[in-house]
C-alpha cells in the first residue's frame, strides 16, 4: 500500500490533482464559454422585453378602457340612439321649456317623454341658457355683433337693389312719370302713371348716387343692377355661413366649458368629443340626476348625428373620452 501510495505520488498522478485540474479546465472552459454566450443572451433578453412591452402597449391600449371600471362602457350602437330630429350640427334651435328641474330645448323633451324612447339612450349637448355675452364673443377677429350689423346692411342692400330692379324702368322716365305718363305703346309698362308724390318719395329713397348709377340718359342699365344683385346674394351667403361658424364655434366652446366637471362628478355616463362638443349619452333616469354646480345656468338639447361634410358622425369621438 506504502508503495502504491509512493508510486502514485513519484511515477503517477495525485487523484486529488486530477480532480482539481480537471475541475480548472472546466471552469476556464465555462468560463471562456460565458464570455462567448453573454453577449447573446443580453440581445435575446432585450429582444423578448421589447416584445413583451409591445404586446403590453397593444392589449393595454385595445382593452384599456375596458379594464378601467371608472370608465363607463359606451351605451350602444350610436345609430340606436336618440339624436336631434333635423339636420342641424350642433343645438336645436327652438324654445325652452322645464323638464324635471332641468331648463331643456322642447324637441329633447318630446323625445325624452315619447313612450317609445323609453330606456333608449339620447344624445345631448350643454350650453349656457344666457347668452347675453354672445355680442362680444370673437371669432376670426370678427365679433358676432359686428357680423350680424353687416348682415343687416348687405340685406337692407339687395332689398333696396331688388326694388330697383323693378322701379327703375319706370324711373327712368322722369317728370313724364308723373305729367303725361308713359306712352301706351311702350311695352309691358306702357300707360303707367304715377302722382308726382309718389315719384318724389321714390326718388327720395333710391338717393341721387344710386339712381345715376343705373340710370344714364333716360335708359335703365338692368344688367348692371342685376349683376350688382348677384354680387350681393353671394355676400349674403358668405356672411352667412360666417355667421354659421361663429355661432358653432361659441356653443362648443360653451359645451366643453362644463366637461371637467361632469366627468369628475357623473363617473356613470358616458361623454365623447364630436366635432368639437361633448355629447353625453344619456338614459331619461340618468339625465334627472345629472350633476353639475352650475345646474340652473345650463340648457340641455339633442346634438345631431349629421357630420358637417354631410356624412353621419363615426363611431368614435374625435379626442379621447371617459368611455370604454
Amino acid at each position: 500500500m506504502n508503495n502504491m501510495r509512493l508510486l502514485t505520488s513519484i511515477g503517477g498522478i495525485d487523484d486529488d490533482l486530477i480532480v482539481r485540474a480537471g475541475t480548472d479546465i472546466m471552469a476556464s472552459q465555462i468560463k471562456k464559454d460565458k464570455k462567448k454566450t453573454k453577449p447573446w443572451i443580453k440581445a435575446s433578453t432585450i429582444a423578448a422585453c421589447l416584445a413583451l412591452a409591445l404586446c403590453f402597449g397593444y392589449f393595454s391600449g385595445l382593452f384599456g378602457k375596458l379594464l378601467d371600471p371608472a370608465k363607463p362602457e359606451f351605451p350602444d350602437a350610436l345609430e340606436n340612439m336618440i339624436w336631434a330630429p333635423h339636420d342641424s350640427t350642433s343645438e336645436i334651435v327652438d324654445g325652452f321649456t322645464e323638464w324635471n328641474g332641468l331648463t331643456v330645448k322642447m324637441s329633447l323633451k318630446d323625445a325624452l317623454e315619447d313612450t317609445d324612447n323609453a330606456g333608449k339612450y339620447f344624445a345631448v349637448v350643454i350650453s349656457k341658457k344666457d347668452r347675453s355675452d354672445m355680442d362680444s364673443f370673437v371669432y376670426n377677429g370678427k365679433t358676432y355683433k359686428a357680423l350680424t350689423d353687416e348682415i343687416k346692411q348687405n340685406k337692407a342692400e339687395f332689398d333696396k337693389l331688388s326694388k330697383l330692379e323693378k322701379e327703375g324702368l319706370l324711373l327712368c322716365w322722369g317728370e313724364t312719370l308723373y305729367t303725361t305718363g308713359i306712352p301706351a305703346d311702350v311695352p309691358v309698362i306702357g300707360g303707367e302713371k304715377w302722382t308726382r308724390a309718389l315719384y318724389d318719395e321714390r326718388v327720395s329713397y333710391y338717393g341721387d348716387e344710386l339712381l345715376s348709377k343705373y340710370i344714364h340718359e333716360g335708359k335703365f342699365e338692368a344688367a348692371d343692377i342685376a349683376a350688382d344683385i348677384k354680387n350681393t346674394c353671394d355676400l349674403a351667403n358668405s356672411l352667412s355661413a360666417e355667421r354659421d361658424e361663429l355661432w358653432n364655434e361659441y356653443n362648443k366652446q360653451n359645451s366643453v366649458r362644463y366637461l371637467s366637471e361632469l366627468q369628475e362628478k357623473n363617473k356613470n355616463i358616458c361623454i365623447r368629443m364630436y366635432n368639437g362638443y361633448a355629447v353625453l349619452f344619456v338614459t331619461a333616469d340618468e339625465l334627472s340626476g345629472v350633476k353639475l354646480s352650475k345646474l340652473s345656468e345650463c340648457v340641455f338639447a339633442l346634438y345631431s348625428r349629421v357630420a358637417p361634410n354631410g356624412g353621419l358622425l363615426p363611431d368614435g369621438g374625435d379626442i379621447p373620452d371617459n368611455c370604454a
